[in-house]
């Protein structure tokens, strides 16, 4: 899966070559000014997801034309895009490439990521809908408005999921009762999803269907290590931010299972302390701590995206 970071894509001197269902048309000619469009990747800011942005990414814009006229629709298909891998300012070009309508036509461009078709319909607004298994990041850009006189400025793909990393960390009595983490899974969490695009008010993503369903952590710890292990094994999984998550009003419910003096044992955990919640783009680092009596601490800190909230609290096993 790939790594969490800001994805910066910085327009240059733009035209764009496509098809447009208004009345203006686009600048096909000699004289349309060539796009230069180059993708910067921002500091790296997740430390748990495997692989990169370093790989070639693709990405897909949704596209309208003279907005402020009545009726005006999105074009079909969405428009494909490709930032070449690597690090700073990459290329990125779309398939096919875009101009710009000619005199005072207007677009708007909004682009999101993972690249996939848009829902039926044309009216504004269109949507792409996602079934999230924990492991997917989900970006869009915010929404721009662009002429032939008023070029589209850089565009930031930003994340619309929050980030819980996983660490299981215990003394060396524990570590000795504590034999295996078979599993750790999140309930009750939304993962059908909605994200919506209005040419006035950007992108919007909304859980769908039915919200209690029950992901995995992925990379998850096989074993309790010492709190100060250098490289503790860290699982991680990405979720619909619904408000109030992590706190009192909305706990987050996990199920640990794991071999406990040589018996299988299930643990259901709750953290409810995160303060005002978990939000869209923040990473929050949930700490097990594994007692050599049966008990697990929670504490709840910040990971490398946006700082969260910390929090701490203490499971019983009670099967």
């Amino acid at each position: 899966m790939k790594t969490g970071k800001l994805l910066i894509m910085s327009l240059l001197g733009t035209t764009f070559l496509g098809g447009c269902t208004n009345t203006e048309e686009p600048v096909t000619d000699g004289t349309a000014q060539a796009i230069e469009v180059n993708a910067g990747i921002a500091e790296a800011t997740r430390a748990v997801i495997s692989g990169g942005y370093v790989n070639d990414l693709e990405v897909s814009f949704a596209r309208l034309d003279n907005p402020g006229t009545t009726g005006s629709v999105w074009n079909t298909p969405s428009i494909d895009a490709v930032r070449t891998g690597g690090t700073g300012n990459t290329v990125l070009t779309f398939e096919p490439e875009q101009t710009y309508l000619t005199e005072d036509g207007e677009s708007v461009l909004i682009g999101y990521y993972p690249r996939k078709t848009l829902n039926s319909g044309t009216t504004n607004p269109v949507s792409v809908t996602y079934t999230i298994t924990g492991e997917e990041d989900i970006m869009a850009t915010g929404v721009q408005t662009g002429s032939l006189v008023n070029k589209f400025e850089t565009f930031t793909f930003s994340h619309l999921l929050t980030q819980l990393q996983f660490r299981c960390t215990g003394s060396a009595g524990a570590i000795d009762k504590w034999t295996a983490i078979t599993s750790i899974k999140v309930k009750n969490v939304a993962t059908g999803l909605k994200l919506s695009l209005d040419k006035t008010k950007g992108a919007q993503l909304t859980a769908t269907g039915t919200a209690n369903q029950t992901l995995t952590v992925k990379n998850c710890p096989s074993t309790v290590s010492a709190p100060d292990a250098e490289k503790p094994s860290t699982g991680y999984l990405l979720l619909y931010p619904t408000v109030n998550l992590g706190t009192e009003d909305l706990p987050i419910g996990l199920e640990v299972k794991g071999t406990y003096d040589g018996s299988p044992k299930i643990l259901d955990v709750t953290v409810s302390n995160i303060s005002e919640g978990v939000k869209a783009g923040y990473s929050h680092l949930i700490t097990l701590t594994f007692t050599e009596d049966g008990k697990i601490a929670v504490e709840t800190g910040i990971a490398e995206w946006q700082p969260g909230n910390n929090g701490s609290t203490i499971i019983t096993p009670g099967k």
